[in-house]
């Protein structure tokens, strides 16, 4: 019972997100577990190698799936005061799934808890002011269409070893290249921006949808990166906002970052206990093992 009402109330979130992702009942299927070489590379566009070079895929095993800690800040409206937040999250590839829990700080007694979910082609969401009054429930096409393409922009900035063999690359220029990914028959589409060593600046979409007094309403939406870092072998953004493009101007929304020291990657629910820190690690390495740098 106490770990039901912490789960409700959102003070065990990475315990959340693994009894999520177990109750689910899907199970992940790891079929590629080879090095990632330069010549399986090579029928990919010049931008997007240069991108997967700089993400340190080249000479590492394929990750099929990562865990681990988003913290900063967030807003429902322009004029609204920042929230201070932490989120745990759980994504795999095969299939592909993505388990999202995160606490508001709010300016009332009881945190927002906010749980979000990519499970077999269909997208939902669901908000509550601690764990009993709901304020943001939400499933249909629009949803669906709006985790997946938050699952693609996850995996871009975080770990684009899920995508390999999934996604579909094309370039646009130089500087940018478009990726697509399919699921369940539904496709979404990003365009990644990246500078000269092929690091993500921003990612764009139209394919997530506001929601509004009306109605989910498709906007545009992007994750500007402010840089990046690298620990433990492995590049990490120090930063990236959220963003909806409004008639009015940018609404900035979120401003965060991935937490290096609670990332795992190739983690498996069942004995994953999300309360690693001290290193970025594979989940059969120990934390701050430098074996899953680029060979």
């Amino acid at each position: 019972m106490a770990s039901y009402w912490r789960q409700r109330v959102g003070s065990d979130l990475p315990g959340s997100v693994r009894r999520a992702a177990i109750a689910t009942g899907v199970v992940e299927r790891r079929s590629d577990s080879s090095i990632v070489t330069e010549a399986a590379l090579e029928h990919l566009p010049a931008t997007v190698q240069r991108y997967l070079q700089f993400m340190q895929v080249v000479g590492r095993r394929r990750d099929h799936s990562f865990a681990g800690s988003f913290v900063g800040r967030f807003r429902r409206r322009p004029d609204q005061r920042w929230m201070p937040f932490e989120a745990w999250q759980y994504s795999s590839s095969d299939p592909i799934m993505r388990i999202f829990h995160m606490r508001l700080t709010t300016p009332y007694v009881v945190p927002l808890v906010a749980q979000d979910s990519y499970v077999t082609g269909r997208g939902a969401m669901h908000g509550s002011l601690g764990g009993i009054l709901t304020v943001a429930n939400g499933a249909g096409p629009a949803f669906d269409a709006g985790e997946l393409v938050t699952y693609l922009d996850d995996a871009i900035l975080v770990a684009p070893g899920l995508l390999l063999g999934r996604a579909q690359w094309s370039s646009r220029s130089p500087d940018a290249f478009d990726v697509a990914l399919t699921d369940h028959g539904l496709t979404v589409r990003a365009t990644v921006v990246v500078d000269r060593r092929g690091a993500p600046l921003d990612f764009a979409t139209s394919d997530r949808s506001l929601a509004l007094a009306g109605g989910p309403v498709r906007t545009r939406w992007s994750t500007p990166v402010s840089g990046w870092s690298e620990v433990g072998g492995r590049p990490f953004t120090s930063g990236a906002s959220a963003i909806w493009d409004l008639p009015d101007g940018p609404f900035v929304y979120v401003e965060g970052r991935f937490e290096p020291s609670s990332m795992r990657f190739d983690v498996d629910p069942l004995t994953w206990t999300g309360t690693a820190r001290g290193g970025v690690a594979r989940a059969d390495e120990p934390a701050g093992s430098d074996s899953g740098s680029r060979r």
